[in-house]
């Protein structure tokens, strides 16, 4: 049954991955803590946004400061990530995920803002089923 409903979630199985395989460059690439390698990697910095580096407002969403951060916040994502999935659709769960990690960074908040944005989204869905 559980495997069931990671095949019918391949976009929350996709982003989970990706997040991980992120996780281990970072941490190769000279560790999850080092705040100089976080910046190399993609941090979102205002000032090296403004220079033109503008994907710097997309990569942080896969960038966790900590093994304990991304267990976290993959766990988080597996669960609510399936029903938004199957309730939405593939391609609809892109976007909300991307749009909330949008929201997010652009006031430079931390990405555990974007689990509660997704949280939200789930509630508001247990609205409308009950509406």
């Amino acid at each position: 049954m559980r495997t069931q409903g990671l095949r019918l979630a391949p976009v929350t199985l996709t982003l989970i991955i990706f997040q991980v395989l992120v996780y281990c460059w970072l941490v190769y690439a000279g560790g999850s803590t080092n705040t100089v390698t976080f910046l190399n990697m993609g941090a979102r910095s205002t000032p090296l946004i403004r220079e033109g580096e503008w994907w710097r407002l997309v990569s942080p969403v896969f960038l966790h400061v900590g093994l304990s951060h991304l267990v976290v916040n993959s766990v988080t994502l597996l669960y609510i990530g399936r029903y938004i999935e199957e309730f939405f659709g593939h391609w609809r769960m892109v976007i909300i995920y991307f749009v909330s990690a949008f929201l997010v960074i652009l006031p430079a908040r931390s990405s555990c803002h974007r689990q509660f944005q997704l949280v939200l989204v789930l509630l508001f869905l247990d609205y409308l089923a009950h509406f």
